[in-house]
């Protein structure tokens, strides 16, 4: 088993294929970066329009939060780096959009 995927709960052969094709296809990885970002963009400007938003931010903020939360530099600082349990992270993010992205 891959050391990064016992310390992060994923399945061995997720995570071994994620680095692998990080490795081996540059293209392939900022590829799906952008349309990570393109998606993350969606969901703040769907946030917006819906009226959804807590008052006072924008739907750039929204997604620049979301975007934030979501990337995997913040799962291996919390969990990898500094310990978290794979279950307290995935319940963490959820709530910590709920409370900056939605009214009170």
């Amino acid at each position: 088993m891959h050391p990064r995927a016992r310390a992060s709960g994923l399945p061995a052969s997720v995570d071994l294929l994620h680095h692998s094709a990080q490795r081996s296809q540059p293209s392939t990885t900022c590829h799906h970066q952008e349309i990570g970002k393109r998606l993350v963009l969606r969901q703040g400007e769907l946030l917006a329009d819906r009226g959804a938003l807590r008052p006072g931010l924008s739907a750039s903020e929204a997604r620049d939060l979301l975007w934030t939360l979501n990337s995997l530099a913040v799962h291996d600082l919390l969990v990898l780096r500094l310990g978290w349990s794979p279950e307290r992270f995935r319940d963490w993010p959820a709530a910590a959009l709920a409370r900056e992205l939605l009214p009170g």
